[in-house]
């Protein structure tokens, strides 16, 4: 079942917080401001069990997912565009699938094949936290906290940051670092991340348990890990460790920057 799929429409001033949305309301605010032009909130709730799946794809914009407490979705979404015809040509679509939540920014194709560039969507979201994500962006920063389950998350352009994770993690951005804690890692856990300009810094909560296969072809990997046993011979750029017996395996690597992993305790 869908909820409140056309969001209910209200003004609010430039500069203004939205209050987050109960189930069963939804709202939407346009705002001016001479530095940004224009500005609007949408918010909308959808049903969101437990274990379902979120996607969110977006091409410009800042995407951050939280948890909550509620058996729902609660999807705010901040257009800011150069004027009030810009908004108007930034869609997002909402859509129930078979299995979650689908999350979609539409808009015209205009200079060159990255879409629009005369505006952006910014998408606060929050879920139960037993939750399975896939995050596919362009341009803008993916943040992700206090999440339970396989999250896929990709940009071209910007950071990924993954804060209170237990799950399946596939990270991977083009331009700019990756930063992750993983409450567990162990017990049949698969963690691959990758990027071509940025850092990657991992943490491991206690109890890590598994193989590590990091590396880096310009910078340092350097690894903080109890009990680890190295498999090879370690170099500046390349150490593949295992942490105890377990069949946990994380692969790292980054072409231009630093790999640092430790465990939480440090």
């Amino acid at each position: 079942m869908t909820l409140n799929r056309s969001p209910r429409r209200a003004a609010f001033p430039a500069g203004l917080a939205l209050a987050p949305a109960f189930l069963g309301a939804s709202a939407c605010g346009v705002a001016f401001s001479p530095e940004l032009g224009a500005e609007q909130i949408e918010v909308f709730t959808e049903e969101f069990a437990p274990g379902d799946r979120l996607e969110v794809r977006n091409t410009n914009g800042r995407i951050t997912i939280e948890s909550w407490e509620q058996a729902a979705a609660e999807i705010t979404a901040r257009k800011v565009g150069s004027s009030r015809s810009a908004l108007e040509q930034m869609t997002v679509e909402i859509v129930r699938t078979s299995d979650g939540v689908r999350v979609r920014t539409l808009s015209p194709r205009r200079g060159g094949p990255w879409g629009h560039r005369r505006g952006r969507v910014d998408y606060q979201v929050r879920v139960p936290r037993r939750a399975d994500l896939r995050i596919d962006s362009v341009n803008g920063p993916v943040e992700v906290s206090d999440i339970e389950g396989e999250i896929e998350a990709q940009t071209v352009n910007g950071p990924i940051r993954l804060r209170g994770h237990d799950g399946n993690v596939t990270a991977q951005t083009l331009n700019g670092g990756i930063e992750c804690e993983l409450e567990r890692f162990g017990d049949g856990t698969e963690h691959s991340f990758r990027t071509a300009n940025g850092r990657v810094d991992l943490t491991f909560g206690p109890g890590a348990n598994g193989r590590v296969d990091a590396a880096a072809v310009n910078g340092q990997v350097r690894l903080d890990l109890d009990g680890a046993e190295h498999l090879d011979a370690p170099t500046r750029g390349r150490k593949r460790v295992r942490i105890g017996d377990g069949d946990g395996e994380c692969r790292v690597r980054t072409v231009n920057g630093a790999i640092h992993i430790q465990t939480a305790d440090r």
